[in-house]
Protein backbone atom coordinates (compact mmCIF):
# COMPACT_ATOMS: atom_id res chain seq x y z
CA UNK A 1 0.00 0.00 0.00
CA UNK A 2 1.26 2.92 -1.15
CA UNK A 3 0.65 6.18 1.50
CA UNK A 4 -0.70 9.48 0.87
CA UNK A 5 1.92 11.36 2.36
CA UNK A 6 5.00 11.85 0.66
CA UNK A 7 7.86 9.68 2.34
CA UNK A 8 10.46 12.01 2.32
CA UNK A 9 8.42 14.19 4.39
CA UNK A 10 7.08 11.50 6.32
CA UNK A 11 10.52 10.71 7.06
CA UNK A 12 11.29 14.20 8.25
CA UNK A 13 8.55 14.70 10.00
CA UNK A 14 8.53 11.62 12.17
CA UNK A 15 12.19 13.11 13.29
CA UNK A 16 10.51 16.42 14.06
CA UNK A 17 13.40 18.59 11.51
CA UNK A 18 11.89 21.33 9.26
CA UNK A 19 13.13 21.70 6.16
CA UNK A 20 15.56 24.15 6.69
CA UNK A 21 16.82 21.91 9.18
CA UNK A 22 17.12 19.48 7.04
CA UNK A 23 19.19 21.42 4.17
CA UNK A 24 21.43 22.09 7.18
CA UNK A 25 22.35 19.37 7.93
CA UNK A 26 22.26 17.53 4.38
CA UNK A 27 24.22 20.67 2.64
CA UNK A 28 21.58 20.77 -0.18
CA UNK A 29 18.93 23.59 -0.65
CA UNK A 30 15.61 23.49 1.19
CA UNK A 31 14.06 24.75 -2.17
CA UNK A 32 15.33 21.56 -3.70
CA UNK A 33 13.31 19.16 -0.53
CA UNK A 34 10.49 21.44 -0.73
CA UNK A 35 10.20 20.44 -4.48
CA UNK A 36 10.38 16.60 -3.08
CA UNK A 37 8.09 17.10 -0.59
CA UNK A 38 5.36 18.44 -3.36
CA UNK A 39 6.17 16.00 -6.27
CA UNK A 40 7.49 18.42 -8.31
CA UNK A 41 11.19 16.49 -9.14
CA UNK A 42 10.83 13.28 -10.89
CA UNK A 43 13.53 11.58 -8.76
CA UNK A 44 16.01 12.02 -5.85
CA UNK A 45 19.25 12.96 -7.03
CA UNK A 46 22.91 11.43 -5.59
CA UNK A 47 23.06 14.55 -3.39
CA UNK A 48 19.65 14.34 -2.10
CA UNK A 49 20.02 10.72 -1.04
CA UNK A 50 23.39 12.02 0.64
CA UNK A 51 21.53 14.29 2.50
CA UNK A 52 18.91 12.55 3.97
CA UNK A 53 21.69 9.66 5.20
CA UNK A 54 23.69 12.46 6.63
CA UNK A 55 20.14 13.38 8.60
CA UNK A 56 20.00 9.57 9.82
CA UNK A 57 17.84 8.31 7.37
CA UNK A 58 18.23 5.22 4.61
CA UNK A 59 18.74 7.75 1.87
CA UNK A 60 18.30 4.98 -0.92
CA UNK A 61 15.34 3.29 0.65
CA UNK A 62 13.51 6.64 0.70
CA UNK A 63 14.25 7.55 -2.85
CA UNK A 64 12.29 3.93 -4.12
CA UNK A 65 9.64 4.81 -1.68
CA UNK A 66 9.47 8.19 -3.02
CA UNK A 67 9.52 6.77 -7.00
CA UNK A 68 6.32 4.63 -5.92
CA UNK A 69 4.27 7.39 -4.31
CA UNK A 70 5.16 10.09 -6.96
CA UNK A 71 3.69 7.56 -10.00
CA UNK A 72 0.29 6.78 -7.54
CA UNK A 73 0.50 10.75 -6.27
CA UNK A 74 0.93 11.86 -9.97
CA UNK A 75 -2.14 9.62 -11.01
CA UNK A 76 -4.52 10.98 -8.53
CA UNK A 77 -3.81 14.30 -9.30
CA UNK A 78 -4.46 13.17 -13.19
CA UNK A 79 -7.64 12.00 -11.95
CA UNK A 80 -8.73 14.91 -10.45
CA UNK A 81 -8.23 17.08 -13.32
CA UNK A 82 -10.28 15.25 -16.01
CA UNK A 83 -12.98 16.94 -16.76
CA UNK A 84 -10.79 20.25 -16.88
CA UNK A 85 -12.02 22.60 -19.98
CA UNK A 86 -10.08 22.61 -23.26
CA UNK A 87 -8.94 25.80 -23.86
CA UNK A 88 -9.56 26.35 -27.81
CA UNK A 89 -8.76 29.77 -27.80
CA UNK A 90 -6.11 31.70 -27.78
CA UNK A 91 -6.30 35.82 -27.76
CA UNK A 92 -2.96 37.09 -29.98
CA UNK A 93 -1.02 39.51 -27.66
CA UNK A 94 0.24 42.46 -29.75
CA UNK A 95 3.51 44.51 -29.34
CA UNK A 96 3.84 47.44 -27.24
CA UNK A 97 4.94 49.34 -29.38
CA UNK A 98 3.11 48.95 -32.49
CA UNK A 99 1.98 52.43 -34.46
CA UNK A 100 -1.22 52.25 -33.18
CA UNK A 101 -0.25 51.92 -29.34
CA UNK A 102 2.08 54.63 -29.94
CA UNK A 103 -0.93 57.17 -31.40
CA UNK A 104 -3.16 56.41 -28.62
CA UNK A 105 -0.43 57.02 -26.19
CA UNK A 106 0.36 60.77 -27.68
CA UNK A 107 -3.17 61.46 -28.17
CA UNK A 108 -3.89 60.26 -24.58
CA UNK A 109 -1.17 62.57 -23.87
CA UNK A 110 -2.57 65.70 -25.15
CA UNK A 111 -5.76 65.35 -22.88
Amino acid sequence: MIPKMNPLKAARLRKGLKQRDLAIIGDCSSIAIYQLEIGERKRVSNKMIKAYNAAGFNGEQLAREYQEWRKVHRQRLLDKKIDWPIRTSHKKRTPKNTENNQKHRTEANRN
